[in-house]
């Protein structure tokens, strides 16, 4: 699991590469942390090179995304591979987070606001 970042104006953008299994969820868990007690309290997860994702993991995210909308920001989805999205739509998680197609349009969704 590789984990990296970039600042995009006052959006922080979280690029996955790998698998978030049982074995990858503290390295997750741990930089999500970080993410969620920084400055910046606007998130996109880019899932482009994301090519896998276990229950726990979901429940990960959902736990990211509680936490910083309790710090007044926002986690975007962008780049979901079809299966991603369709274990998001059969998990209805498609209705909890903002999915866009690309990391651009999620971060201007937030620059929009």
């Amino acid at each position: 699991m590789e984990i990296t970042t970039k600042d995009c104006n006052d959006v922080k953008v979280v690029s996955f590469k790998g698998r978030i299994v049982y074995d990858t969820e503290e390295i997750v868990k741990r930089e999500t942390e970080k993410l969620v007690k920084g400055p910046v309290k606007n998130l996109v997860f880019n899932f482009g090179e994301l090519t896998y994702i276990n229950s726990s993991g979901l429940g990960l995210l959902i736990n990211v995304l509680k936490q910083v909308r309790a710090a007044k920001g926002d986690v975007k989805l962008s780049n979901l591979r079809p299966e991603l999205m369709e274990l998001f739509k059969i998990t209805s998680l498609n209705s909890v987070f903002d999915i866009s197609p690309d990391e651009e349009t999620a971060v201007n969704k937030f620059i929009k606001k």
